[in-house]
């Protein structure tokens, strides 16, 4: 059976929030607000609920209040205050972590919740590998590893990149902690795991990544709001051939920790036969064979990444 739909079409939500930003992925819908006071975000959540509420009824769909809640994110220390929004006379229910498609975020966007809980996910899995590893041979057993544990360490790891120097280091320790139920092996170092599971760190792995996505923005493989973020070089005035420009930064913690300055930052320092491959195959080949990690300078200090 069909359900009659408005002849504006579901698309058009897009066109009824006009005083906040909106995002959707398939039926998942998200407001959010800029604002300089708690109030004003209350009051455009208000007003916007009830255009969203609207739009819903117009077009046969019912929101479901019971997963409706909010989240303010903030370099304030604001950890107590939370947000009082109603919409269909339903309190909106304020907390201080969201799950948003797999990733939860926190007020500060340190992701060490997420990071603690995938670790979890994970650890329980290395379990299971080293009560195999009598059972199983080595080959199998890494490829255990690749299917059911990584995919735990790498889902939307860009997103998350930016955590802290110690959740960093507890995702490497899960890692190595796989590969010695893997290969049986307690005294080889990290590094000779990697060696012999032919893979790189997750960290690098991470800015592997990040390259990749450059590729597929300098060449329009992706959405044009991700080509967006970035500022593609004056052609005219490109006198090193490095396609994007390298944005300035006020400070190092919430400037140089963004995609948005990493990203051109790490291509730049590729090497020109690197970042002219004609191919995304050929481009991916080239990097998962490489220390990604080698081009950054180490020079960070801040909080974050000793933390």
């Amino acid at each position: 059976m069909e359900t009659k739909k408005s002849k504006k079409g579901l698309s058009n939500l897009t066109y009824q929030i006009t005083d906040a930003n909106l995002s959707m992925y398939a039926d998942d819908h998200q407001i959010y607000v800029i604002a300089e006071s708690i109030a004003e975000v209350e009051q455009t959540m208000k007003n916007e609920g009830v255009v969203m509420s609207r739009w819903y009824n117009e077009n046969y769909l019912k929101g479901n209040h019971k997963k409706y809640s909010a989240m303010i994110l903030s370099n304030r220390d604001i950890e107590d205050a939370a947000i009082n929004v109603k919409i269909d006379g339903e309190n909106v229910e304020s907390k201080p972590f969201l799950k948003l498609l797999g990733v939860t975020l926190d007020s500060r966007l340190n992701y060490s919740s997420h990071i603690s809980d995938i670790c979890k996910k994970a650890g329980s899995k290395v379990g299971v590998l080293n009560r195999l590893k009598k059972l199983v041979p080595t080959h199998a057993l890494l490829q255990l590893y690749e299917a059911g544990v990584l995919p735990n360490l790498t889902y939307r790891h860009m997103v998350w990149h930016f955590c802290r120097a110690s959740d960093t280091k507890e995702l490497e320790r899960i890692q190595e902690r796989a590969l010695r139920a893997v290969f049986s092996n307690k005294t080889a170092t990290y590094k000779q795991l990697l060696e012999w599971a032919k893979l790189p760190s997750l960290e690098n792995r991470r800015l592997q990544d990040i390259l990749i996505l450059m590729y597929k923005v300098k060449h329009n493989l992706v959405p044009k709001t991700m080509i967006d973020i970035f500022r593609i070089s004056n052609s005219k005035y490109n006198l090193h051939n490095k396609d994007f420009s390298i944005p300035r930064v006020n400070t190092t913690k919430y400037g140089k920790h963004s995609i948005r300055y990493l990203g051109p930052y790490l291509w730049s320092k590729m090497n020109i036969s690197l970042r002219q491959k004609t191919s995304l195959k050929a481009f991916k080949d080239a990097i998962r064979g490489m220390n990604v990690k080698g081009l950054l300078d180490g020079s960070c200090n801040c909080k974050v990444c000793q933390s």
